[in-house]
């Protein structure tokens, strides 16, 4: 699908988890919602509007903010964008965008959890990956 469709992009972050500061652990919506500000705001940051479908594990952190208010306020304050934000709430079950993205992640998750290879490197030559190790 990727090589038929040049307009669909995957990235890809992984963390080395044992290096994250106990405190953030703790509430690790955080951490993800984080990893995502390092890489969506990029890719939207020039649309005049985004419909997004988040993983249902964003819709709050303890500190009481959800993801897309996280993504819009970088847009708006730090990069000056005026990009509108309408997250819709779905589970992967019933959405197939989201299934595909779970997939992506577990061949991911696999590769660097057990060292499994044969998909992750079809996959490799169209993702982006990045690396946070703190």
């Amino acid at each position: 699908m990727v090589r038929n469709r040049p307009e669909i992009s995957i990235t890809s972050i992984t963390v080395y988890k044992p290096r994250v500061h106990v405190h953030i652990r703790e509430d690790p919506n955080k951490l993800y919602n984080y990893m995502i500000s390092l890489v969506l705001p990029d890719y939207i940051k020039n649309e005049g509007e985004v419909d997004f479908f988040p993983d249902p594990r964003t819709i709050k952190v303890k500190s009481g903010n959800s993801l897309t208010d996280y993504l819009g306020i970088k847009l708006w304050f730090e990069l000056g964008s005026s990009t509108k934000i309408t997250q819709h709430n779905i589970t992967s079950e019933k959405c197939l965008g989201l299934k595909f993205t779970d997939w992506i992640a577990h061949i991911t998750w696999s590769h660097y959890e057990y060292g499994q290879k044969s998909y992750f490197k079809d996959l490799l030559s169209h993702t982006q990956t990045k690396k946070l190790y703190f």
